[in-house]
């Protein structure tokens, strides 16, 4: 896992494989404790040319409450037509709207640590 933590903090230019770019940016949605150095880096990869890193990268930028670019991303690529992306995009949104509608804890503060 580290390797994917240590290539996802390289410049996208030196890390041309999109799925660990996509793995690199889903460990700081599931780990994040290490979100909070990685924000300027998930900020970098909403303009990725894959959807599904455009994807995963919103959906950790808001769950930290960094919403309007990530909302941003997510509605460009809802608009763009291309069903599979439209689908995972929509699911992302239908998630992040069913943690708003239950008991949930506030997002985390960029460096919290903690389940």
């Amino acid at each position: 896992m580290s390797r994917f933590f240590s290539a996802f903090s390289a410049d996208p230019k030196l890390e041309p494989r999109p799925a660990v770019r996509f793995w690199g940016a889903l460990g700081r949605l599931l780990l994040p404790g290490r979100a909070a150095p990685a924000k300027p880096r998930l900020q970098a990869l909403l303009r990725d040319e894959f959807a599904d890193v455009r994807i995963v990268a919103s959906e950790a930028l808001a769950y930290h409450g960094e919403t309007t670019d990530a909302l941003a991303t997510l509605a460009k690529i809802i608009g763009s037509g291309q069903p599979y992306d439209v689908l995972a995009a929509l699911n992302t949104l239908d998630y992040a709207g069913s943690l708003r509608s239950r008991p949930a804890p506030a997002p985390r503060p960029w460096g919290a640590t903690g389940n």
